[in-house]
């Protein structure tokens, strides 16, 4: 049975409000969407990050039944953005992209543009350099 989109979004709502307790409406909207997309496109499988914690949400349909589950693990995003040269400034902004859209572009110290994106199926990220003509992307 494929999962009703009403249904997914009432459970990544109920997720993202219990994630983080008096969010403002429009990021709320904002990640329930995303959340509902990645589950959609990614075997059911969605990431929601912050600097300290990945929040890893997914759906399983047993017996009838649509159950919710929740992966939280420490986040080593600041440890993987090291080497690119990432601005600790820029952090809260890359991870909301990332949880937005499940990729980020940022500009490191050196001036160079480097995307991040994210595989809720695999739990990881992919970082690389881009060429000026990869930046319009």
């Amino acid at each position: 049975m494929a999962i009703p989109s009403p249904l997914m979004r009432r459970i990544a709502r109920f997720e993202i409000e219990k994630l983080f307790p008096g969010i403002a409406p429009e990021p709320l909207e904002q990640y329930v969407t995303s959340v509902v997309r990645q589950w959609v496109t990614n075997d059911l499988r969605a990431g929601v990050f912050t600097v300290a914690v990945n929040y890893w949400l997914h759906l399983v349909e047993q017996n009838g039944q649509v159950l919710a589950g929740l992966e939280v693990c420490p986040s080593q995003i600041r440890q993987h953005l090291g080497p690119w040269l990432v601005l600790d400034r820029d952090l809260p902004d890359i991870l909301r992209q990332l949880t937005v859209g499940q990729a980020a572009t940022f500009v490191n110290a050196e001036g160079v543009s480097v995307r991040v994106t994210a595989d809720p199926r695999e739990h990881s990220f992919r970082f690389e350099e881009l060429a000026d003509e990869d930046q319009s992307e």
